[in-house]
């Protein structure tokens, strides 16, 4: 999974939780939008897209078991 940015953002920012699922179930929680659901990708890690405040990519990745 890649995202495209678009929008001019020359960068993102990548963070790597224990679990993805959680890590982005908090986020919704608390307000935060989600851009791509947490998918599992073929090099072992999960991963997923929000945004920070200021709607910049952010990447959630971790592990898979």
């Amino acid at each position: 999974m890649f995202f495209d940015p678009g929008g001019g953002r020359p960068f993102e920012v990548c963070v790597y939780a224990a679990d993805a699922d959680e890590a982005v179930a908090h986020l919704r929680a608390h307000g935060v939008p989600i851009l791509v659901e947490p998918v599992d990708q073929p090099w072992g890690e999960r991963m997923a897209y929000a945004t920070d405040p200021d709607g910049t990519p952010v990447m959630i990745a971790a592990r898979r078991p």
